[in-house]
């Protein structure tokens, strides 16, 4: 199967409620995610460019992120949340018609467009 993931983040408190207010910012409040290899972003997804065989897994997404201010309630802390999905990877011609963004090309993920 190929995988892609979201990435949301959120602050949170020590029983999981999500902090009602503002939404942690990408650079001002946390690290941006810096990509390991293997995975590509377009849109607003990251995906993994090889299939993944059955029982198996992908490579590490990225780096550790780091949060950078606290909530302005401080009983909040920083949750990033990975919401993975998948889609066969034979015929390859499905995830480019399901997905739109991406692409199969030399057996590898890519976005719609690009050289690989």
């Amino acid at each position: 199967a190929y995988i892609r993931v979201a990435v949301v983040a959120n602050w949170a408190n020590s029983a999981g409620d999500v902090y009602g207010g503002a939404v942690p910012t990408e650079g001002t409040d946390y690290t941006a995610p810096v990509l390991q290899n293997g995975w590509i972003k377009v849109g607003d997804y990251y995906y993994y460019t090889s299939a993944v065989p059955a029982g198996s897994s992908t490579g590490t997404l990225f780096a550790p992120i780091e949060q950078l201010k606290t909530c302005k309630d401080t009983n909040y802390g920083l949750q990033i949340t990975i919401l993975a999905d998948g889609i066969q990877s034979v015929p390859d011609t499905v995830v480019k018609d399901v997905w739109k963004v991406v692409e199969v090309k030399g057996g590898q993920l890519a976005a719609v467009g690009t050289n690989g």
